[in-house]
């Protein structure tokens, strides 16, 4: 077998060994490949509410009689405000944020770079460092079915503490299979302290593998803290009927409890099955008892509403399992091979068997986004039973089978569990339409197609014509993922056409991914490569200068010409990186740079009592003045923030978003996004303005309106000219008392 000018496979393969070897590689591909696929987005987000925490530390008197800080504030279970605060006092605002938070992706980077290079080593796998860190950066990228938590991602686009806490618990990590015990302990502490919901689950982690004994004390604990309900003292209790309203914004979801029984499993029952590894197996039972007290929590104590545990948001815990998934899963996969290669199998005499397709189901459940607990439930069955030699035909079979059961499983699942469901109007078509029902089959077929290439690839006639086939089929798929069942058409022909199926399950298969295409299309904007290219177009392009990159290692070139190539590709990912990584449009740089205006003097601070102070402004943040001014305010978007710990803050700020849009009290409070469209569609309107303004002032409510509306209706007391086009007025209500 030979290469590109001659260069056999002994040469290859020894190139390859070098290429892994490499030390610079991974600083001069990975480092710029992070950038090229994290970015800053702006002061958005949670990012605004912990520059309000900062702006309060300055003049807490802007924030008299507004409802987040009357009552407590989140701010107070953090020291991450004390840090962003002390940057904040040498920098502007804006550039302030930028440089704190691309500090924050470096620190990112960095414990990445120090949790896989002490995973390799502790496992001795140290060739396996350079795929498995590239691996993880594009595995994290963004828009990668695994790259978030609900509604957080894991390396966030703007300022904010979970990015913090979370880069220095990962180097926590590392620092704990270098078995470094107390400097773990004291990363793990600084984590918690910046976010101790996010990084506080590494505690027990750590507890559990250097204190085993506590292990039995600490579950029985966790089992019977629920029940601490029962003593109806402070969050030791189950939220009331109208404060527990507040948890609609972070239900515990089907998808969540999903997530959490499959890092259950994955360390309680196939790494033990698949590894006999010692130190692994070490950590994967200290990882099964966090993971299934935060699943338990979850289960029992959030879904609830038990007030502290729905608090401290248990399902966070899943960032621990998905840091681990892909090391701890990589090894399993290592294992399988050193076993292949010790019994001396060559490439084409590859036997498919149970086990491996347990390990293969078990790898979709982790790493897609779709839940399908068929494919965990017949993992499991597989691996309880003894190993044998797959049938190609009935795989084929029960695969075919398995995707109409997972056709709207999700869906199904969770209306029955939320009590939604009518049996009576279930429409199974509707319900097939709406979810991404064969993502699960889509997964296991495309990487069907993979193994094909594989135990065909030893036979040089027949690899150029599936490796063909296997490009059309991607070029298809990722241009139009409305064909969701292509890769099964595929397979299908091949296996038929090397006479591996019958014709009469042929063309079954056949007609069911050509009738599956008659369905509606218009929701079928994701695949099992998400999206591929509309959302990671630019990974793929980046990622084919890192694969150049690495070539340059597998072939007889100079050495001086190749580290002069391997400049020039690090140099051009480089200047992409760079000039990509800031995302604000410029409306939103525009915005940010005039933050400063009112860094030292908020608008009118004549006001005192600024919970009074009704806003209508139109320009950005049109829908939260706190934004707008940095200053507290009667209501606006970032108001509800931090309901859930204060139930004062709940009822207050209830009462006054009923008074806004009803103009009287009722007995539940409307969702964050109504107040949204409550601004744009009716504030807007001067009569209704006019209306609730004069309602607000009538009870007392507001003393001042902040509007850039000329009013004749009210006597105008002061006034502020932003720029040349935008003036804001000051008007008061009538008889009210500052």
């Amino acid at each position: 077998m030979s290469f590109l000018n001659g260069v056999n496979s002994k040469y290859f393969f020894d190139s390859l060994i070098a290429l892994l070897k490499n030390k610079w590689l991974p600083f001069v591909l990975g480092v710029p490949l992070f950038f090229c696929l994290h970015h800053y987005e702006g002061i958005i987000g949670d990012a605004r509410l912990y520059l309000l925490q900062v702006i309060h530390r300055w003049q807490p008197e802007r924030f008299i009689n507004d409802p987040p800080f009357m009552f407590g504030n989140q701010d107070s279970y953090s020291v991450f405000t004390i840090i962003y605060d002390l940057i904040l006092s040498h920098f502007s605002i804006d550039r302030g944020t930028f440089f704190f938070t691309l500090f924050g992706h470096s620190l990112f980077l960095f414990a990445i770079f120090v949790f896989i290079y002490h995973f390799t080593k502790t496992t001795r796998t140290r060739l396996w460092f350079v795929p498995l860190l590239f691996a993880f950066i594009v595995y994290s990228g963004d828009n990668m079915p695994n790259d978030h938590v609900f509604f957080w991602t894991y390396i966030e686009k703007f300022n904010t503490s979970r990015l913090f806490s979370l880069a220095i618990a990962i180097l926590g990590l590392g620092t704990l299979f270098a078995a470094k015990k107390y400097i773990s302990l004291i990363l793990f502490l600084i984590g918690t302290a910046i976010h101790p919901i996010t990084a506080g689950w590494c505690l027990p982690l750590w507890l559990f593998l250097y204190y085993p004994k506590t292990r039995v004390p600490v579950v029985i604990f966790a089992l019977l803290f629920p029940l601490t309900f029962l003593l109806h003292k402070g969050v030791f209790d189950i939220y009331p009927d109208d404060w527990g309203n507040c948890t609609h914004d972070h239900p515990v979801t089907y998808l969540m409890l999903w997530r959490e029984v499959v890092a259950v499993l994955f360390f309680g029952i196939v790494v033990p099955k698949f590894t006999k590894n010692e130190i692994l197996l070490k950590y994967a039972k200290a990882c099964f008892g966090v993971l299934f007290i935060g699943f338990y929590w979850s289960a029992t104590g959030v879904a609830a509403k038990h007030i502290f545990l729905y608090q401290v948001q248990t399902w966070r815990i899943e960032w621990l399992f998905f840091i681990l998934a892909l090391p701890f899963f990589a090894y399993l996969v290592y294992e399988q091979i050193a076993l292949v290669r010790h019994k001396k199998f060559n490439l084409g005499g590859i036997q498919l068997t149970t086990q491996h397709a347990s390990l293969a189901l078990v790898g979709y459940a982790i790493f897609m986004i779709a839940p399908c607990s068929g494919a965990i439930v017949m993992s499991l069955v597989l691996l309880l039973i003894p190993e044998k030699k797959l049938n190609l035909n009935i795989l084929m079979f029960v695969l075919s089978a398995l995707c109409f059961l997972s056709a709207g499983e999700q869906g199904l699942i969770e209306n029955i569990l939320l009590g939604t469901i009518d049996f009576k109007l279930f429409n199974l078509t509707d319900l097939y339409r709406s979810v991404d029902n064969l993502i699960f089959l889509q997964f296991l077929w495309v990487w069907g197609i993979i193994f094909a290439i594989v135990l065909k690839i030893a036979n040089k006639h027949e690899s150029p014509f599936m490796l063909l086939c296997f490009a059309v089929v991607l070029l298809i798929y990722a241009a139009f993922p409305q064909f969701q069942l292509l890769p099964v058409a595929l397979l299908a022909f091949v296996l038929f056409y090397k006479k591996r199926i019958k014709l009469w399950l042929f063309i079954p298969i056949l007609l069911l991914c050509i009738g599956d295409c008659l369905f509606n299309t218009e929701l079928r904007e994701t695949n099992a490569l998400f999206g591929f290219p509309k959302k990671i177009l630019n990974t793929m392009f980046y990622a084919f200068f890192v694969a150049v990159g690495f070539s340059l290692f597998l072939f007889n070139i100079s050495s001086l010409f190749r580290k002069f190539l391997l400049i020039v590709i690090s140099f051009i990912l480089t200047a992409f990186a760079y000039v990509d990584y800031d995302k604000r449009n410029e409306e939103l740089k525009q915005a940010e740079s005039q933050i400063g205006l009112f860094r030292d003097d908020t608008i009118f601070p004549q006001i005192k009592n600024r919970g009074k102070l009704f806003y209508y402004v139109t320009r950005n943040y049109v829908d939260d003045s706190r934004m707008q001014f940095w200053t507290g305010s009667y209501f606006g978007e970032t108001t509800p923030v931090g309901e859930p710990l204060f139930q004062g803050q709940f009822e207050e700020e209830r009462k006054r978003l009923n008074y806004i849009f009803f103009k009287e009290q009722r007995g539940f409070i409307a969702k964050r996004g109504d107040w949204r469209r409550f601004v744009k569609d009716s504030l807007s309107q001067k009569d209704i303005l006019l209306d609730r303004v004069d309602f607000l002032c009538s009870i007392g409510e507001i003393s001042h309106l902040v509007s850039s509306f000329r009013l004749r209706e009210y006597q105008k007391l002061d006034s502020l000219s932003i720029n040349m086009s935008e003036t804001i007025y000051l008007y008061g209500c009538p008889n009210a008392k500052d």
